[in-house]
């Protein structure tokens, strides 16, 4: 589907442009001169028009209400190429195109490898307070009926945001670490869960980063998570990730008597589901039986 109906030609050709290989200019060029002479010219700056024509390709979508996305119908020809060229001086900016977008595939271009090798821990830090304070006001304001069809920013944020997250986690300092582990076990305990998509990677981040004495002091606390399974948010019990410890934890006895209960709970809810599969799928041949 084409969203671009009745615009000019050159803004709709614009990400034609912006994903055409850059050429880069020689820094030095030499010219043979009549009299047998060379003149050495040398270029101190680059060509920015591909900059240019990526932020009049995000206004003119901005002033026209061209999202890159219709709920499952996408348009994002130039969203690659566009944040490639404005993240290093629009972060922001480009970070609301990627929510809008509900595209995890451009998150390298701002927080790749690369990215964050080039970051010192201080930095990381400041900018993990940012998107946890970010990721906060999007847990208290998404709905949990649109857990399927996001129908405002807040739920587009909660698509892409846990995988933000969860990249930061391998450079941040223990404070902040447990900042996340404290947000996402609010979470997890909130009835908004699956409105987050990819909470396993943030807990993958977590434990990575975490070392096993860390895991241990924690242990009380990861013990309140919820013993459960969610595909829509790539939930599971985080205790999965934790290492195995040199010798057996030694719980409170109130905390072993909780942890035991909620497991026989999800034994039995399992049970119930298994049983009333197979009742629903015995009425149904007992029925297609009978009526033919």
């Amino acid at each position: 589907m084409d969203f671009f109906v009745g615009c000019p030609t050159s803004l709709c050709n614009q990400p034609l442009y912006l994903n055409t290989e850059e050429k880069g200019n020689k820094s030095f060029e030499t010219k043979d001169n009549f009299d047998l002479s060379s003149t050495y010219t040398m270029h101190m700056g680059r060509d920015n028009s591909n900059v240019f024509y990526a932020l009049e390709y995000l206004r003119f979508l901005e002033q026209t209400g061209h999202p890159f996305r219709l709920q499952n119908v996408t348009n994002t020809k130039g969203l690659h190429s566009t944040v490639k060229l404005l993240a290093p001086y629009y972060p922001h900016w480009c970070l609301m195109q990627i929510l809008i977008a509900q595209d995890n595939k451009h998150i390298d271009l701002m927080f790749g490898r690369v990215k964050l090798y080039e970051l010192s821990q201080e930095e990381v830090d400041d900018i993990a307070k940012e998107y946890l304070r970010i990721f906060q006001i999007v847990m208290k304001n998404v709905k949990p009926e649109n857990f399927f069809f996001a129908k405002s920013i807040y739920e587009q944020s909660a698509v892409v945001l846990p995988d933000i997250i969860a990249r930061l986690c391998y450079k941040c300092s223990i404070n902040i670490l447990d900042e996340i582990f404290d947000s996402i076990l609010d979470l997890c305990l909130s009835n908004v869960r699956t409105n987050f998509k990819g909470i396993r990677k943030i807990f993958k981040g977590l434990f990575e980063a975490f070392s096993l004495q860390d895991q241990e002091n924690r242990i009380e606390k990861i013990l309140q998570f919820p013993v459960d399974v969610d595909r829509m948010s790539d939930y599971c019990d985080p205790i999965v990730f934790i290492s195995k410890p040199r010798e057996k934890y030694v719980l409170d006895i109130e905390i072993y008597n909780r942890i035991l209960f909620q497991i026989k709970q999800t034994i039995k809810e399992a049970e119930n589901e298994k049983k009333t599969s197979c009742s629903e799928s015995f009425g149904y041949t007992c029925t297609s039986y009978y009526t033919k």
